[in-house]
């Protein structure tokens, strides 16, 4: 009896913890799993599960737009889904783009749609998703995967380089414009604002930006205004027939990597876009397209530098630089007089052009704010460009390298 009297409570715990094993087990056996491709019968719910889990009213014209492939060969979407019980939990996507280096014009894709429930977390079901798309990468002979994410822990697991963290150029017309960025961006990217402008004293620091930006800006333009005459700059209200040519000369100018802006992509990620409506300049030597700006005002009333580019057919840095400042100049003065607050842009590396961007806009009274999202790159080791793709201060990167809703 002392025995039994012993090893009665163990026996019980025993026991409970039996039921408890069979009770999870019945959960596991109880979880019908599923990980694949999306099709096109998936649309309706992929986007309802985007906006259900962002707080987003996302159209179904703006999910086509952005997740189906144009001219790319391919008879699926590399979209992948998880679902339980028929319910989407997770998502994973790609957006091909083409990009252009020395060699040639080459395929790579951008991650985007990274989402997985919380409460299914740690069950390595991101590292499944990639597991599929991996397998897309090397089907399709595509080059690289790279995107930008302040979450990059996950992408590290799997591979992914962390090479670079975006940073920005600013421009603030009133001191809201200050507030705007605070208030929308993460601790670290406001931290970098205030930083950057805390000498002017914290409680006035963003009327004194906006009034010192607004002061370099006026002396140096008029200073300049011989200089950067010269140049026929109209609008454009199509993507511009010459935009492979200036694509392919400003490779042979700088080496390196940027994405193909030809008609087709400047059409489909700027005219036809569904979320913002930018505008576009071209600059025109004797007619020849030698380099152009976008812009457009956010849902925040920030200004946004899209994409800027030159290649003028003479190699002259003097004239690029020129090109720039005057094309900088122009957007500046159409979001002031469009009642934006500011103007942001984005500088990322140490490529000599975007090196130049930063120093003529930081002439013009620009502030440069070192913080931002990392890069996430990951290279496919079939690939016969790793050692370019890997070199990531050779690839020029603009804001017109975002999803495309952000301005």
């Amino acid at each position: 009896m002392t025995i039994q009297r012993r090893f009665a409570p163990i026996s019980g715990r025993i026991d409970r913890n039996i039921q408890r094993q069979s009770r999870l087990a019945l959960v596991i056996k109880e979880l019908e799993m599923e990980i694949r491709l999306a099709t096109q019968h998936d649309v309706v719910v992929c986007n309802e599960f985007y906006n259900r889990t962002h707080h987003q009213k996302r159209s179904l014209a703006q999910w086509q737009w952005e997740f189906l492939p144009r001219d790319f060969p391919a008879d699926v979407i590399p979209y992948v889904i998880i679902t339980d019980h028929g319910k989407i939990i997770g998502t994973q996507a790609f957006i091909p783009i083409r990009m252009i280096d020395e060699r040639g014009v080459f395929w790579t894709v951008k991650s985007e749609e990274t989402f997985l429930d919380p409460s299914y977390r740690g069950q390595k079901l991101f590292e499944k998703m990639y597991e599929i798309l991996f397998g897309f990468l090397k089907r399709h002979s595509i080059h690289c995967v790279w995107g930008f994410t302040p979450a990059t822990r996950a992408f590290e697991r799997i591979g992914f380089a962390i090479p670079q963290i975006t940073s920005q150029v600013f421009f603030p017309f009133t001191g809201l414009a200050v507030t705007a960025v605070r208030e929308k961006h993460t601790d670290d990217e406001r931290d970098g604002l205030v930083s950057r402008v805390k000498v002017l004293g914290y409680r006035g620091a963003g009327s004194m930006a906006s009034i010192y930006s607004s002061l370099c800006y006026r002396v140096l333009s008029r200073i300049r205004s011989d200089e950067l005459s010269g140049f026929d700059v109209h609008g454009l209200d199509s993507a511009p027939p010459q935009a492979g040519d200036l694509s392919e000369r400003f490779i042979r100018l700088y080496g390196g990597m940027t994405i193909y802006r030809d008609a087709a992509y400047l059409q489909w990620r700027l005219f036809d876009n569904p979320y913002v409506k930018a505008i576009m300049l071209g600059a025109f030597i004797q007619g020849q397209l030698v380099g152009w700006i976008a812009y457009a005002i956010g849902d925040d009333g920030m200004g946004y530098i899209i994409d800027i580019i030159a290649a003028p057919l003479t190699d002259s840095n003097q004239t690029r630089s020129r090109i720039i400042a005057r094309l900088i100049v122009e957007a500046v003065d159409a979001l002031r007089r469009a009642g934006a607050l500011g103007v942001r842009g984005w500088h990322i590396n140490e490529h000599p052009f975007d090196t130049m961007i930063l120093k003529e806009a930081k002439r013009l009274g620009f502030y440069h704010i070192k913080r931002g999202h990392s890069v996430v790159l990951y290279t496919n080791p079939e690939s016969d460009r790793r050692e370019t793709i890997k070199s990531f201060d050779r690839w020029f990167v603009t804001r017109i390298f975002t999803e495309g809703w952000m301005g």
